[in-house]
């Protein structure tokens, strides 16, 4: 659908198969199938997603169920578009027309129009990036997260299950 739209559409699909390749198989034979592998290419392990990112314009989590892929945050970091699934996890840390496009799980059409307007509108794609980028910058930072673990083991080992307050330092 969104070739029609977009002729000089390139995809990249990103990722391994770790043991099961039944579903890479399918996808390659239906590349194959319906002739395009002349603008879909599909790309394993790289030492540096950077590169990958770097060159995207839009970076897409369209997975079913898929807890939360580390892929949009990296991305999010680079100030790229990010449009995931209302499906699994991706959807809590991308907020709709905020930090990215969130479209339903399994509605390919609505996916289909979240890429061609991010197409059709480049400003709407860098302020997402941007407040992509902003958004993992105060939120999903590394070290704020570990002290916000570590805020939360404080508070449950601060009191036992009687009430009687013990305090023991850890260190994070």
């Amino acid at each position: 659908m969104i070739k029609e739209k977009i002729p000089e559409l390139q995809v990249v699909l990103k990722g391994e198969s770790l043991g099961d390749v039944s579903t890479l198989d399918d996808v390659v034979d239906f590349i194959d199938q319906n002739h395009m592998g002349n603008w879909v290419r599909i790309v394993p392990f790289v030492d540096d997603i950077r590169t990958l990112h770097g060159a995207a314009d839009v970076l897409v989590l369209c997975s079913d169920r898929e807890a939360l892929g580390r892929c949009i945050v990296e991305a999010m970091c680079m100030a790229k578009a990010v449009v995931v699934s209302d499906s699994g996890g991706s959807h809590e840390i991308v907020s709709h027309e905020e930090t990215g496009l969130v479209f339903p799980g399994g509605a390919a059409r609505a996916l289909t129009d979240c890429l061609i307007r991010l197409r059709q509108e480049p400003d709407l794609r860098a302020a997402l990036g941007e407040r992509a980028r902003r958004y993992a910058r105060e939120h999903l930072d590394a070290q704020l997260t570990a002290d916000r673990v570590t805020q939360i083991y404080r508070s449950i080992f601060t009191q036992d299950a009687a009430g009687i307050e013990f305090r023991e330092e850890v260190n994070a």
